[in-house]
């Protein structure tokens, strides 16, 4: 609902002298967990009450249940984590990005250098280049070569 009144909103303000939307945020002004008649009319009775509670499902700023209970158990093991193994962890995980540091770092390398040779191959010559102008805009020497396609043709 949020989307499509979004959507309206921006095509309203598509104007020259309107500001772009994506530079501006929206905010409830008001949060109350009374009964609103308007917001009723305004969500066709879809919903009745913008209260603390129901926002952060509909503007998600709280993650779904399931996360974060999820998020709550790796944050108790990470707690529960002895220093010396969290230790070895991080020395495991800085070697392995290293090893793949070193090897992006590789094929960026490969990458540049074959791209500065492709770069350096010249796939054209100035003098072929000015006959095939002479020739589409003067019409020059364009007899020598239908004359050598009839003589290939016999």
């Amino acid at each position: 609902m949020m989307s499509s009144d979004l959507t309206n909103l921006s095509k309203l303000m598509s104007h020259d002298k309107a500001p772009p939307l994506r530079n501006l945020t929206l905010l409830p002004l008001e949060l109350s967990p009374n009964r609103d008649d308007e917001l009723l009319k305004l969500t066709e009775h879809r919903v009745h009450t913008f209260s603390h509670d129901l926002v952060p499902d509909y503007l998600r700023t709280k993650p779904e249940p399931e996360v974060e209970s999820k998020m709550m158990q790796m944050e108790h093991k990470a707690a529960n984590l002895a220093y010396e193994t969290a230790q070895k962890q991080v020395a495991a995980y800085m070697k392995v990005v290293g090893h793949v540091w070193d090897i992006v770092s590789k094929a960026r390398e490969e990458w540049e250098s074959e791209g500065s040779r492709a770069a350096q191959v010249s796939t054209s010559t100035l003098t072929d280049t000015n006959t095939l102008v002479a020739a589409i805009s003067m019409g020059k020497g364009l007899k020598v070569y239908l004359n050598a396609l009839s003589y290939k043709k016999i």
